[in-house]
């Protein structure tokens, strides 16, 4: 009986350190995303590469789409997205969780 109650608690906990890393990420991205002020692709790639650091946060789908919808919002050059991607492949690459944190206070 404890086992069942300790997994249960234990994974109660796992759910809200994720819920938690979640809403944390979303509140960092729209921080970055209000940070992303003009058209220019490197105006662009500055968004994507706090984005790509934020990845561990909202997961790579989430910060993808993010990236996309405000690429194609502010009307960026198209043939500069391999560039801004591969700005974000770079912030994702090169740091690491504990950075992201110090980064973007709850």
């Amino acid at each position: 009986m404890n086992l069942i109650m300790t997994n249960s608690v234990s994974a109660a906990f796992k759910r809200t350190a994720s819920e938690q890393r979640h809403q944390r990420g979303e509140q960092a991205a729209r921080t970055a995303i209000s940070d992303w002020k003009g058209s220019s692709w490197t105006d662009a790639c500055a968004a994507a590469l706090k984005l790509g650091h934020l990845e561990r946060l909202l997961g790579y789908d989430r910060a993808i789409h993010l990236l996309r919808q405000n690429f194609e919002i502010r009307k960026v050059d198209p043939s500069r997205w391999r560039d801004v991607k591969d700005a974000f492949i770079h912030g994702k690459s090169t740091v690491n969780l504990n950075d992201v944190w110090s980064s973007y206070p709850s």
